[in-house]
């Protein structure tokens, strides 16, 4: 099946082995010691024996990647699942190995480009990264290295079934994860700002996510056919999701209900390489009901009303696509605008309001409703539309530090009881903070109230100085 032949001081393994056309020819494979000749004989007659031997092929790793994300992406995956997986291998793998034959690849390569990713870090073309200066950009997440490890091993993995490869050379354990827990605001800090939000679009859109503990998505896709008036909830059936063009092409098992036409722009359509769609729902779970608080279906009647209101002016220029969240003329609002009005309403109050994503809503919403229910995790559940409990409880159920100081102070009460009381100075909260700053903020909005405040105090107005002189304005300003 194999020989070994001498040349000069070296030897050479001799077999037979079809080439990329299939066609059976005679490979050389010279060059080697006497021990290693005779070891890559068995090696050669063995995978023969077993069904494992892979014929020698000079397929790149890029040209073999991109073979394999067409087969994936061709599978049903989800479109969202298939760009972060494309990102991984144009971004990371294809650029460090990409012209190294795939049969070539050695165990330790692989685990020193690992190894070398903890010191990587994002690539600036990413959309969140834009306003990073090139040293100040985040070094590569655990959980994304994990990621790159996930389908890096499993695209190897398919290589070595579709026999390209004799085994997968990634024979190292995964990357270590790193527990995501995402910064939310507590109840009292949302309240505050829906009564500061002035623009009634991303209102409602905070509204939605609280109540209904909805995805930035889901609130896009929510319909007016999924509102129950009498019921008095919302069926959660849909997403808004940019895709790439060119993935339509293939059949995922959640195809899309509705591909959004592109807006007219300055660029022609062609050169768009993406597009908004209206699609099912991220996992089956995340399909449910939502009841209405009596506020927010108020909201949505009047959302109604004035959704009605611009069909009726705009007769045929609206694009009617029976969205609730939607612009002036009815086209469909990308998840990431949401987002961004949520960010600019934040800057906009200088440090009034914590810094946190409008995905981190789901989180403030489901812990104040585990709170509420007295941890039933179930009916929780049914409202944030996960997966599994499990999901509620390790990412979500994150009880906030005042209620864990709640705790506290009850437990001091009952078990010091007969003990002296003991007094301690007093401790702003963060939303203490953020209410005080508000107020401020109000105060030189409107220079009588501090006048107001003043009388109030019996204090005479002349004797004090303005807002600016006293360095209000400066502190709401540097906050």
């Amino acid at each position: 099946m194999a020989s070994i032949i001498k040349r000069g001081k070296t030897y050479s393994v001799v077999f037979y082995a079809k080439d990329e056309e299939g066609v059976s020819k005679q490979v050389w494979e010279s060059g080697l010691s006497h021990k290693e000749a005779k070891a890559r004989k068995l090696e050669i007659e063995s995978r023969k024996l077993d069904g494992t031997f892979a014929n020698p092929t000079k397929l790149t790793v890029g040209a073999y990647l991109e073979e394999w994300l067409s087969y994936y992406k061709k599978k049903g995956n989800a479109y969202s699942t298939c760009t972060m997986v494309e990102g991984i291998l144009r971004n990371h793998i294809i650029p460090t190995f990409g012209e190294k034959k795939l049969q070539e690849l050695t165990s330790k390569e692989a685990e020193d480009f690992f190894l070398d990713l903890k010191q990587t870090r994002h690539a600036k073309g990413n959309y969140r990264y834009t306003l990073y200066s090139d040293n100040e950009l985040p070094f590569l997440s655990k959980n994304t290295i994990r990621h790159i490890y996930i389908y890096f091993n499993m695209a190897l993995n398919k290589a070595v079934e579709w026999k390209y490869i004799a085994g997968n050379p990634i024979t190292f354990d995964p990357p270590e994860s790193e527990s995501n827990h995402r910064v939310a605001w507590d109840e009292e800090t949302l309240l505050a700002a829906l009564d500061e939000v002035k623009d009634p679009m991303l209102h409602l859109c905070l509204h939605l996510a609280f109540v209904g503990s909805m995805r930035s998505g889901e609130i896009s896709g929510l319909t007016w056919d999924c509102v129950n008036w009498q019921e008095e909830n919302m069926t959660i059936n849909k997403i808004v999701q940019r895709v790439k063009k060119r993935d339509l092409d293939y059949s995922p098992d959640n195809p899309p209900l509705l591909v959004f036409p592109n807006a007219i722009g300055t660029r022609e359509t062609d050169d768009i390489k993406s597009c908004l769609i209206l699609k099912g729902p991220k996992t089956p779970k995340s399909r449910r009901a939502i009841y209405m608080t009596g506020p927010l279906k108020q909201e949505l009647l009047k959302r109604w009303q004035l959704v009605s209101k611009r069909m009726a002016v705009l007769d045929e220029e609206y694009h009617n696509h029976n969205l609730v969240v939607c612009l002036e003329d009815g086209r469909p609002v990308e998840p990431k605008l949401i987002a961004k009005w949520f960010k600019l309403f934040i800057k906009k109050h200088g440090g009034v309001f914590p810094d946190v994503t409008l995905h981190s809503l789901r989180a403030t919403s489901t812990t104040y409703k585990l709170v509420l229910s007295h941890g039933d995790i179930k009916a929780v559940q049914g409202d944030t539309g996960h997966a599994n409990a499990k999901m509620v409880t390790d990412i979500y159920a994150k009880i906030q530090d005042k209620n864990r100081k709640k705790m506290a102070q009850a437990l001091e009460k009952d078990f010091y009881k007969n003990q002296p009381a003991q007094t301690t100075p007093a401790i702003k909260s963060e939303v203490d903070v953020a209410n005080h700053m508000l107020l401020l903020k109000k105060l030189v909005e409107n220079p009588q109230g501090l006048e107001i405040l003043l009388a109030t105090l019996g204090q005479p107005v002349e004797n004090h100085p303005s807002a600016s002189e006293c360095g209000i304005s400066k502190v709401l300003a540097n906050d």
